[in-house]
Formats: C-alpha cells, structure tokens, sequence
C-alpha cells in the first residue's frame, strides 16, 4: 500500500540508473514479506536503456477527501472507523508518491475484469508460494490473503475508474489472466497534447 514504501531510496535508484551510476537494488521476498539481507541485493553500473518499475499502486492518485468518507468493506468499517489509515494513504499518493510517479515516462495497465478477479489472482499466487516455499514464514493462508486484499479495495476500484484513461497501453485481462485487448488510446491522448501526433 501506498505509505508502506521507501520511497526515498526508489527515487535515489532510479535516479542511480536513469544516470548510469552504479545502483545497490533490494530484493524483496513475498514468501518472508520483508526485504532479502543487503548482500543478496543486485548491484548493477552502467547505462540503462530500460527499468521497468512495476507494482499494485503504480499511478495511483489520490481521491477527493469526500470519497474517503464512507468506508469501502467491512475491514475500513471496523478497523478504520474515523478514516485514519484510508486518509494516511490518500495523503502520500499527494505527495512522496506523485514525486515517485512522476518519473514514469510511460506506464501500462493490467486490468483485470473485476475486483473479484483481483482476489482470485492474489489467492492463486500465494497457492503457487506455498508450493515452492511451503514452510516461509510470510506465506499466508486463504483468509489471511483476503484480509490482505481487502486493504487494497479501495484504491483498486479507484485506479480501475481513473487509470484506464491515462496510461499509454491498457491490456484488458480476462478471468485467466490472458490479455484480451490491448488499447493505446492514453499514448494518443498525451501525443495530442505535446503536438506530437502520429
């Protein structure tokens, strides 16, 4: 979730590599849900022609503070009852995370058909987790997953109704993961805007 990053260091490594600089890069496990030990990190140096820079919330903005109001499901009913955390979150999108986002020069979306889809995708990646890693510590069973999911409801069906329209390419997904469309319609848009059409 958004205010959950360093977002001091990614900028400093993207900085690092976009300037041919030498870049320590962390490796996070998801099966120990922490960072790998410093001497597991990639070290690279030299020019890049690409980064990919890839995540849940990439592009995410913040919501109007109306929106935050009223709470999404169950666990912003009970556990965020004064909005608290949905308003933390929406505060960094404001911030840290626009200075972080604004460096995407191009960005894609994978959308898939529905929230609920979401929730199957996340189920199945920890399913595939378990049986590679069956006895990591960071490996969450089915209700702990849905628990997990539900923290990134809101900002997900805020991002299906506003990113569609402002990325360069949005691949539809089906409910297999397999993409379905390909639409270029924000690349267009943002040509149209610099004069660049073509």
């Amino acid at each position: 979730m958004p205010a959950t990053h360093d977002i001091e260091l990614g900028l400093s490594i993207l900085d690092d590599l976009a300037g041919g600089r030498q870049a320590l890069i962390p490796r996070f496990s998801k099966a120990l849900d922490d960072r790998l030990p410093q001497s597991d990190w990639m070290r690279h140096s030299g020019h890049v022609d690409v980064v990919l820079f890839e995540g849940w919330c990439v592009g995410a903005r913040p919501q109007d503070e109306a929106d935050l109001v009223a709470p999404i499901n169950i666990l912003e009913a009970e556990e965020d009852k004064g909005a608290v955390w949905r308003t933390h979150v929406n505060d960094a999108l404001r911030t840290s995370y626009a200075r972080c986002f604004s460096v995407i020069d191009h960005m894609i979306m994978l959308k898939p058909p529905s929230f609920d889809h979401v929730l199957q995708n996340r189920l199945l990646q920890e399913h595939k987790l378990r049986a590679l890693t069956p006895d990591a510590a960071g490996i969450m069973r089915d209700e702990e997953v849905r628990r997990f999911v539900n923290h990134y409801e809101r900002l997900t069906r805020h991002m299906f109704a506003d990113l569609p329209d402002r990325v360069d390419l949005l691949f539809s997904l089906d409910a297999g993961q397999d993409v379905m469309s390909c639409s270029r319609a924000g690349l267009r848009d943002m040509k149209e805007r610099d004069g660049h059409v073509g």
